[in-house]
């Protein structure tokens, strides 16, 4: 017969045991996890196929009002600022580099400036074609529903054929960036957005970058998304993380290079509420931008005529409605909509930019910033320009495209 109290010893034993691997199993766990924070790397949330059924987290700026958007317009506008003024108001010269873009049908058109702040503050957060639905933003904003909030977010994605470049971006940031933001207490983190890098990138990148990556999620966004070349990745990884950062989200292409200078723009975001780069002499948005783009806007072309083209490559935003309702989410409407962001096929047959006529050739992204930009400020776009930059000689900040160091991770 079966002698039942050694039974229960045995299984006592074994209950003993099994509690002790849990109990091990659960504490690697928890340290495996504490290592992980200090450069987290996790995927992006998962994400149903339809951005229609997408997550639908509350956006910290949920509703538009006018009037409050105006006053902080207002007010920052009123601030004092030592930018140079930088409007094209000269007549039109075909031959002329900085005013490429004109043409002599304009007649009287009426200045952007000439509408009331009221009236630019509405065209933008009132027009229905600029208006992202409650279900595009849900989709939007899941993409960073992992990232941990922090007061600064840089920001950057790459794919497999900017994986040299990428990794010239973050040596730069790991020996200048982040010094500086520790050695200042700045509470940051820097976030790299997979835009199609190959198993063996990705799992370097993840062991190398000091920085968390995420998936960009094609699939749940309209087809035109999935081809990198109509560049909507961009405001949509823009608008989306900057709802997890509590001050200001710094954007960066793999070609931006920071000096140890680079506290003097991040500082001017929170005063301005963007800072923005602009090559000197940059040509009009005009010659940049193809028309379908301004019909989709309901813009006429004639009073954009003396706006330059803003740089996208580099861009820091602050969190605050005005810049989210009035700038980020008109942007990424048109980023979602093809016949606004990526109205040719193929993108690429847009890029060369060679003649000095109007709608010469496209930008894509940084076509709709610009015009977001100048229906917002008109006039008054420099202010929040960063300073300026001619990349030759660069004080603050570079874009240095080619510069590539293919062994950092490796190394």
């Amino acid at each position: 017969m079966v002698d039942f109290l050694d039974c229960r010893r045995k299984w006592c034993v074994i209950t003993v045991f099994v509690l002790g691997v849990l109990a091990i199993a659960v504490y690697n766990k928890g340290s495996s996890w504490t290592r992980a924070t200090e450069y987290p790397v996790v995927e992006a949330a998962p994400i149903v196929i339809s951005v229609l059924n997408a997550p639908r987290p509350t956006p910290v700026f949920s509703s538009v009002d006018v009037d409050s958007l105006t006053q902080l317009l207002e007010q920052r506008l009123a601030l004092p600022n030592p930018s140079q003024r930088i409007v094209y108001d000269k007549p039109c010269d075909p031959a002329g580099k900085g005013l490429t873009g004109c043409t002599s049908n304009c007649g009287n058109a009426l200045p952007l400036d000439a509408k009331p702040l009221r009236d630019r503050v509405a065209g933008l957060v009132e027009n229905p074609r600029l208006r992202l639905s409650a279900q595009q933003r849900g989709g939007i904003l899941s993409m960073s529903a992992q990232i941990p909030e922090v007061d600064v977010i840089i920001v950057s994605a790459s794919s497999s054929n900017h994986y040299s470049e990428m990794q010239a971006m973050f040596q730069r940031l790991h020996s200048v960036v982040y010094p500086v933001m520790a050695e200042q207490k700045r509470n940051f983190s820097v976030v790299l957005f997979d835009l199609g890098l190959n198993a063996e990138e990705r799992r370097m990148t993840e062991q190398k970058c000091r920085c968390q990556v995420v998936s960009f999620p094609k699939h749940i966004f309209p087809p035109h998304v999935k081809d990198n070349h109509c560049y909507s990745w961009k405001p949509l990884i823009i608008r989306s993380v900057i709802e997890r950062a509590k001050k200001y989200v710094v954007w960066q292409d793999s070609s931006i290079r920071w000096t140890k200078k680079f506290p003097e723009i991040f500082d001017n975001t929170e005063r301005y509420g963007h800072q923005i780069v602009r090559y000197t002499n940059s040509s009009r948005v005009t010659a940049n931008t193809l028309k379908p783009m301004f019909d989709y806007m309901q813009e006429d072309v004639c009073p954009f005529f003396p706006y330059p083209e803003v740089q996208a490559s580099v861009q820091l935003h602050h969190r605050d409605p005005l810049v989210v309702s009035a700038v980020l989410e008109p942007w990424c409407k048109c980023a979602l909509e093809k016949n606004c962001i990526c109205p040719v096929d193929p993108p690429t047959s847009a890029l060369p930019c060679s003649s000095k006529t109007l709608h010469r050739c496209h930008r894509y992204d940084q076509s709709a910033l610009s015009i977001v930009l100048a229906k917002l400020y008109a006039a008054d776009m420099y202010k929040v320009m960063a300073p300026e930059n001619n990349f030759k000689a660069p004080n603050i900040v570079s874009i240095e495209r080619g510069d590539n160091l293919p062994k950092y991770f490796s190394g």
